[in-house]
């Protein structure tokens, strides 16, 4: 009796550290996508309750769908393609901008400005030559060696597969789609166009040192938007 008391005691301690770190990840998810929107949409500052209010009400329809009768094969496929590709495709269009449009030299600046050392050159040749390598090596074999995606020998219809890459689309085309964009809302002639639009700005320098003197000053980066 006290043994199954003891183990019932664990497992909702379990449940409890479950919850906890589940409650974080939305809520530091919920940080990120609030910044990079303010940053964008300065208005919605001055909104932040109803912006809020919207957000998490989409969260509990969305997640409607995954408790339902056959929502575990939604989060499979979620896992599958909501995720895998997406992330890697992102952290190589962002490899490939700070090392080789942005410049290493300039990100090591930034990071001695920020912590007062300087990578070493062993750095520069990670974020330069083997870190883009390496993600482009894991993509391609990814998709060479795909397949239509099974769970405990259920093979999902070809619909579903399609609906997958459809969301991992949906973030992959973002960056090459937004890059298009500013090309075609630049003036000028396509190389002059690209040139301008790959350079860092002006007064990136004078940023940095004055998101680093809010930081110092309030010890959080709510200060440091913008930068």
């Amino acid at each position: 009796m006290e043994g199954d008391r003891g183990e019932k005691i664990h497992r909702k301690r379990e449940e409890a550290d479950r919850f906890g770190l589940d409650h974080s990840k939305v809520i530091s998810g919920f940080q990120a996508l609030w910044y990079a929107l303010s940053d964008e949409f300065p208005v919605l500052r001055r909104h932040r309750e109803i912006f809020v209010a919207c957000l998490f009400s989409l969260y509990f329809l969305v997640g409607l769908a995954f408790v339902s009768e056959g929502g575990f094969y939604l989060i499979r496929l979620m896992e599958n393609f909501g995720a895998g590709y997406s992330i890697l495709f992102a952290v190589l269009f962002e490899t490939l901008a700070v090392s080789w449009c942005y410049g290493v030299d300039k990100f090591s600046a930034d990071i001695e400005a920020m912590i007062g050392a300087k990578p070493g050159r062993y750095w520069h040749i990670c974020w330069k030559f083997v870190a883009p390598i390496f993600i482009m090596f894991i993509i391609a074999f990814g998709l060479a060696n795909y397949s239509p995606m099974e769970h405990d020998g259920y093979t999902y219809p070809m619909y579903a597969n399609i609906i997958g890459w459809a969301i991992a689309l949906s973030s992959i085309l973002c960056i090459p789609g937004f890059a298009i964009f500013s090309i075609i809302r630049a003036k000028g002639s396509l190389s002059d166009r690209i040139y301008h639009l790959i350079q860092p700005t002006n007064n990136r320098e004078e940023k940095i040192r004055r998101a680093m003197n809010t930081v110092r000053i309030n010890g959080d980066v709510s200060g440091a938007v913008g930068v």
